[in-house]
């Protein structure tokens, strides 16, 4: 099992219009002028809860009030990483979008669509250099969503009179390692934001690019995520330093970009997410990595973290995946025999406890949750070492 292929894997789509959503060149920044960021607080540590809801998950329940259905949708390309689910082309359908490097040649898009019964699939961009990610987002005055890439530089796909048009929107940033795209500001205006080996980028849409940096005192953050975290309505900026297992958080305030906070966590963190895991209204962080699974929140005035599972977990996201107005824990993590993989689901009632698990026979690269079918039905998708796009539906008993 390659383990460095697992852990790019997953992405999360949030049911909003912006997936895990111009002008030429780059303006001056459109938020404010210059870089006025304040320097870093010190750096704080997680308490571990020891309350008695932070026990580890409980055993997989017998009766699972349904079935997984996996079905192979026949969809071959080679190598696909990062997916995500979203309305790619501005016309209110949703889609699956894929990136993937053939053999011999550059980095390409692919977008994978079922009507009639049928999926397809095309290329929406060829010979594109060293691509990681793409997303979906409707960022500034753009009146319509459209795709961003990122892996060198930050790239604009959108589809125009039947074809897609490719803009590199950033060309001074090198590699990229993560890109988002949210209202980081908290100004009902979606941003994108840009994690190279350096620094944090800003990319605000106003009939023109324009870009302001956000300073990380020079840390490789390898992602991003944006987040109501300390659930007190203001959405924050969050990075992972996986180098030490550090959060770093940032706020928006007076016209300034502000490092808030820097936690230290005393479990491996390998990949983050954030969503109402319990549905209790309350938003928390899950991180995965070789210590298992673990769940981090804000309580009054200080960081709680307790592990929720015990097997290396590779990747993870919030999600209804039953479609039953529930929000679970789904992922990737270590199966019972060596070198093998399953697909799991956590649910959290009066604990945390394993719902589902469904053995893997491939080996995952990409994942994501959502309505690929654009029939408003949030499936499980996979991408595999074996070319294939999986399926994966939630069928309840009955």
């Amino acid at each position: 099992m390659n383990k460095s292929m697992i852990v790019t894997w997953w992405c999360l789509v949030m049911l909003t219009g912006v997936g895990c959503e111009g002008g030429d060149g780059r303006a001056t920044d459109a938020g404010g002028d210059g870089d006025t960021d304040s320097d870093a607080d010190t750096d704080s540590d997680a308490d571990t809860d020891t309350d008695s809801d932070a026990d580890t998950d409980t055993d997989a329940d017998t009766d699972l009030g349904g079935v997984w259905e996996r079905a192979d949708l026949g969809l071959t390309l080679a190598n696909q990483r990062m997916m995500v689910i979203g309305d790619g082309r501005g016309d209110g359908s949703s889609r699956i979008y894929s990136v993937d490097e053939p053999a011999g040649a550059g980095s390409r898009v692919n977008e994978h669509g079922f009507a009639a019964d049928t999926w397809t699939s095309a290329v929406a961009a060829t010979d594109l250099f060293s691509l990681d990610g793409v997303l979906v987002a409707r960022v500034g005055t753009n009146e319509n969503p459209r795709l961003y890439t990122y892996g060198h530089n930050v790239s604009e796909l959108r589809f125009v009179d039947d074809q897609w048009v490719v803009e590199e929107i950033v060309t001074d940033l090198g590699f990229t390692n993560h890109l988002v795209a949210g209202d980081g500001r908290n100004e009902g205006e979606t941003r994108l934001y840009v994690a190279d080996w350096e620094q944090v980028t800003e990319l605000s849409f106003v009939g023109a690019w324009g870009s302001r940096t956000i300073d990380t005192g020079g840390q490789n953050l390898g992602q991003l995520l944006l987040a109501d975290g300390r659930n007190d309505g203001t959405t924050r900026l969050y990075g992972v330093l996986n180098m030490d297992n550090r959060l770093m958080e940032f706020t928006w305030a007076e016209g300034a970009w502000t490092h808030t906070d820097s936690l230290i966590l005393e479990h491996d963190l390998s990949q983050l997410a954030a969503g109402d895991g319990r549905n209790d209204g309350v938003t928390r962080f899950y991180f995965a990595g070789n210590d298992g699974l673990v769940e981090l929140f804000w309580q009054e005035d200080r960081w709680l973290e307790q592990r929720i599972g015990e097997q290396d977990t590779y990747r993870m996201a919030v999600a209804d995946g039953r479609n039953d107005g529930l929000n679970r824990l789904y992922g990737v993590r270590e199966g019972t025999d060596s070198g093998s993989l399953q697909l799991f689901e956590y649910t959290h009632g009066q604990q945390w406890s394993t719902t589902s698990v469904v053995p893997l026979d491939v080996e995952p690269l990409g994942g994501a949750i959502g309505p690929g079918r654009d029939d408003g039905v949030n499936r499980i998708y996979l991408s595999a070492t074996d070319s294939h796009l999986y399926e994966y539906t939630f069928v309840p008993a009955g």
